[in-house]
């Protein structure tokens, strides 16, 4: 399901995510350069994945046991109201277009929570979480635009206590 959020709650999240990337010598995990996309470069519970960047609150990220495959996934759980996003710039890709695939856990009741890619603020596929408190979903954002060689991915909440999501094994497929 891909979704485009409008009004203030998604807009201000959305200026949050500036240019970030990753951070180190981080090998990528995926074939197509994503950097930590199964949150197990860390090798252990960690307060910031290795090779993506937090904004906003860093105390609502992390990764914790429990992944979707493998032992880890990314954890988003807001103790306060917040936004905060975890992004990354994936580069040297071939020009075209992707889908991202991940999967994810939500408790839902978030302001929003999101998953977009895309080449730059302006040109972003999004999706938001459905609510699966117990079942892991596969979820895609289709017709993500590459120029440059260059793709964003944004992961984004914008919350109050009592919610949270879990994200896992993030692919982006040249279609």
């Amino acid at each position: 399901i891909t979704a485009v959020l409008l009004g203030a709650a998604a807009v201000s999240v959305l200026l949050l995510s500036c240019s970030g990337g990753s951070s180190g010598n981080e090998e990528p995990t995926s074939e197509t350069g994503v950097i930590n996309a199964g949150f197990e470069n860390d090798k252990a519970e960690a307060n910031s994945p290795k090779g993506w960047t937090v904004l906003g609150d860093k105390t609502v990220v992390s990764v914790k046991n429990g992944g979707y495959e493998g032992q880890y996934a990314l954890s988003l759980v807001p103790s306060a109201t917040c936004s905060t996003t975890v992004q990354q710039n994936v580069t040297g890709l071939t020009d075209g277009y992707y889908t991202l695939e991940f999967y994810a856990k939500s408790s839902g009741g978030q302001t929003c929570c999101y998953v977009s890619a895309g080449n730059s603020d302006s040109e972003m596929e999004m999706t938001s979480l459905q609510k699966s408190e117990n079942t892991w979903i596969q979820t895609i954002v289709r017709g993500v635009k590459v120029e440059g060689g260059t793709c964003k991915i944004v992961i984004g909440i914008q919350s109050e206590n009592g919610t949270w999501a879990l994200i896992d094994n993030l692919k982006l497929t040249k279609t």
